[in-house]
């Protein structure tokens, strides 16, 4: 605020810190926090990698890549992929002809 002959200034709004005469910033949540491994800070909370699972303080193990997969007719999901089965060949995909029989 600006006062004839001066200036008086206030002290930082929540969520800044510093000092109003000097300057005002942003206070970090993350400041400080201390998260697990394959593990990030977001917005003061700790919170596993994507693809990955467990407690976000401690550690994060990756998680099952064939979690929400859907494969096609005698296919399997290995490491994240549609895949035939063995002994069979074709489309693994869920929208595709399947997989059948080798000759």
């Amino acid at each position: 605020m600006n006062t004839p002959g001066g200036r008086t200034c206030s002290d930082c709004p929540d969520g800044y810190e510093g000092t109003g005469e000097e300057g005002c910033e942003p206070i970090d949540p993350c400041d400080g926090v201390t998260c697990g491994r394959n593990a990030t800070c977001v917005l003061g909370t700790c919170q596993c990698l994507v693809g990955y699972t467990g407690d976000p303080e401690t550690q994060c193990d990756p998680g099952d890549l064939c979690d929400d997969i859907i494969c096609g007719f005698n296919a399997q999901c290995l490491d994240g992929e549609c895949q035939c089965k063995p002994g069979f060949s074709g489309d693994p995909e869920p929208d595709g002809e399947g997989c059948y029989l080798d000759p």
